[in-house]
């Protein structure tokens, strides 16, 4: 798990502008005018008008005829090239196709990261209706059957200094533990979606060897209608059976390696 960053780090006024700028236009697509990035921001044009020109010279930035900017595709670049998760992401491929392949259901891989889930990947089932998460997109762990796996996975001091970093109030940090502690007794979390009727998420942890890292493993599932004809509920025993394999697999098959991010020395 990849922890929250310290925030006692001494500030780099310049180097926070610019990462302000990407932060703030990285899932906009529209270009946008330097006044418009500034209002996003929260910043004066003169704040940003040399930051700006400097991301658009080193390519983080590209400006079309009008004079708007939008961000390049070097960070996406640069982060495929060199992911904390790519060896994982390798050796979990298999285990989630042969998952999807045999319930007809999609399957997604997640992490904590800075104290919010991270999905990392989703392999589509062969259903009639294909169910997905967005990979990249970042969620609540609190809210997510995936999320209070993982949590349910920390160790008691990890969870408080979790706790106490996202200001989770005693009222709700004693619901919270009773839940994380039936899920440690069980091994997973089955639960009603939180955000959709008719949807069920499953989600198990798929731990690394050594402890070095814990992943989740989860399905979504929708009920179908009563007397809808050829259409059946999965059965939960038999998707918490292969989900189970999916996650042994990744955790058989994954071997923590350091990922060299920077070119060898010749």
């Amino acid at each position: 798990m990849i922890m929250a960053n310290d925030n006692s780090v001494t500030k780099v006024p310049a180097l926070e502008r610019g990462l302000d700028v990407l932060e703030s236009m990285h899932t906009q697509e529209s270009a946008l005018t330097l006044t418009a990035i500034a209002r996003r921001c929260g910043r004066s044009v003169s704040e940003l008008q040399r930051v700006i020109a400097c991301l658009h010279n080193r390519g983080y930035l590209l400006r079309d005829v009008t004079g708007a900017y939008r961000v390049s595709s070097k960070i996406f670049r640069m982060g495929q090239a060199c992911s904390p998760f790519q060896d994982l992401l390798v050796h979990a491929w298999a285990p989630m196709r042969q998952f999807a392949g045999q319930t007809g259901q999609s399957v997604h891989i997640s992490v904590l990261s800075e104290d919010q889930l991270l999905i990392l990947a989703n392999v589509s089932g062969s259903g009639y209706l294909q169910l997905g998460v967005a990979a990249g997109s970042t969620h609540d762990p609190i809210m997510s059957a995936s999320g209070r796996v993982l949590l349910a996975s920390m160790d008691g001091k990890e969870l408080v200094g979790f706790l106490k970093r996202n200001k989770v109030s005693a009222q709700r940090a004693g619901p919270l533990q009773l839940r994380l502690g039936l899920i440690r007794r069980r091994g997973y979390e089955l639960v009603p979606s939180h955000l959709y009727r008719g949807l069920f998420d499953l989600a198990l942890c798929a731990p690394a060897q050594e402890g070095l890292l814990v992943a989740a493993v989860a399905c979504s599932y929708l009920r179908p209608r009563q007397g809808l004809q050829g259409q059946q509920m999965p059965a939960p025993s038999r998707l918490l059976r292969k989900l189970r394999q999916c996650a042994g697999g990744i955790s058989a098959a994954f071997e923590p390696q350091t990922i060299a991010c920077e070119e060898e020395t010749r």
